[in-house]
């Protein structure tokens, strides 16, 4: 006896009723609402109350007014609001969907003539009510569960990235002790061999070298390790122009067989930080 059926959702974010489904018999009666705001029609009535509302236009030309009766168990009293979904309609049942004081949404079922609810189509809307509700339960906790298995998915690639910073991490500190004992090696024989050679020697140069790279080189398995593994941060009064020039100088003499040139752009006078140089 309806010439709508309308479902809309209560959307916490928006603070208002959206329409969600909807079946129409009449094509020629007003279009329906996309939503109704905080105070807005019936559905807000009925947010209000938290029971169904029955309307009635008892004569024809109040159809497009916001003069309505309102059923209830003492008969029919007169109540006026407005409503843009229910111009040209004389019946209206604008039920709630709730569970445990939780209101999810309503139904609006709407008729161009004089409609009444039996006794017997009231328990069926009642039971249609229950489970629309049920099937939006079943909906959040499917969504929370996709939600929390998403979750569960991102932390366990955390946990085997993890674990493999951590392996890399002991593999490094192995790797950075036996190639420290070489560099030790090295720089050592060099600095005693610089002591053999004379002040204008051309082989100066070369040894001094071998001593600074093998420095850096055990300077850079250091910084290696402590980025891997947690360290303690020293801060200290450095100059950050120094900093970058060493931390450049790594991949100078790189950069240079490829073609690149290394421009910096440092401040005069220096630029004092507090910094743990190491790291």
């Amino acid at each position: 006896g309806f010439d709508q059926c309308l479902l809309y959702f209560w959307d916490g974010d928006k603070r208002a009723f959206v329409l969600s489904a909807s079946s129409t018999i009449s094509l020629r009666r007003n279009p329906a609402p996309d939503s109704y705001g905080e105070g807005e029609g019936a559905a807000s009535i009925v947010k209000k109350r938290k029971r169904t509302l029955e309307l009635y236009r008892p004569y024809k030309k109040d159809a497009q007014s916001g003069l309505w009766a309102v059923g209830g168990k003492r008969g029919f009293t007169p109540f006026e609001f407005t409503d843009a979904g229910l111009s040209g309609f004389r019946s209206a049942v604008v039920h709630p969907l709730k569970a445990a004081n939780v209101l999810y949404g309503v139904i609006y079922l709407k008729s161009a003539a004089l409609s009444r609810l039996s006794a017997q189509r009231r328990q069926v809307l009642n039971i249609i009510a229950l489970q629309m509700i049920e099937t939006v339960k079943y909906a959040e906790l499917a969504k929370n569960h996709r939600m929390t298995h998403a979750d569960l998915n991102e932390a366990r690639a955390r946990l085997l990235n993890s674990e493999k910073l951590i392996s890399l991490g002991d593999m490094a500190a192995t790797l950075a002790h036996e190639i420290r004992n070489p560099l030790l090696g090295i720089s050592g024989y060099a600095a005693r061999l610089k002591k053999h050679l004379s002040g204008d020697s051309e082989a100066i140069p070369f040894v001094e070298s071998m001593i600074r790279e093998a420095r850096r080189v055990e300077r850079l398995m250091d910084g290696m390790v402590g980025f891997l593994k947690d360290s303690i941060v020293r801060l200290r009064r450095e100059d950050i122009n120094d900093i970058v020039e060493e931390a450049v100088g790594v991949f100078e003499d790189e950069a240079g067989a490829h073609g690149i040139e290394v421009v910096k752009d440092l401040q005069e006078g220096g630029l004092p930080v507090m910094a743990d140089r190491d790291q």
